[in-house]
């Protein structure tokens, strides 16, 4: 399922909208919006990485990997990780 490595952010800023924080909702999706940015720029390696990250998978791995047009190296890890420790605070765990 892609973009499951940051569903809880979409719950969060749903939860905030509907409360009539909207500023609130909308600072919170642009955290999301920065992950998406990842996710597509890094295919499923980046998003299974963010998964990784969260302590949901214990590797990268990917059936398929062969077939992946993305470059999956240590500079996206470093930027993938940067974006996870910025949006941090709003992950449920």
């Amino acid at each position: 399922m892609p973009a499951a490595g940051f569903a809880d952010l979409y719950v969060a800023v749903w939860q905030a909208w509907k409360a009539g924080k909207k500023d609130e909702a909308m600072d919170m999706f642009s955290k999301t919006l920065l992950l998406i940015v990842d996710a597509q720029a890094y295919g499923v390696p980046g998003q299974k990485y963010i998964l990784q990250l969260r302590g949901v998978f214990p590797n990268t791995k990917c059936r398929g990997q062969a077939a992946e047009t993305t470059v999956f190296d240590e500079d996206a890890k470093d930027a993938i990780r940067r974006t996870v420790t910025y949006a941090k605070l709003w992950f449920k765990t």
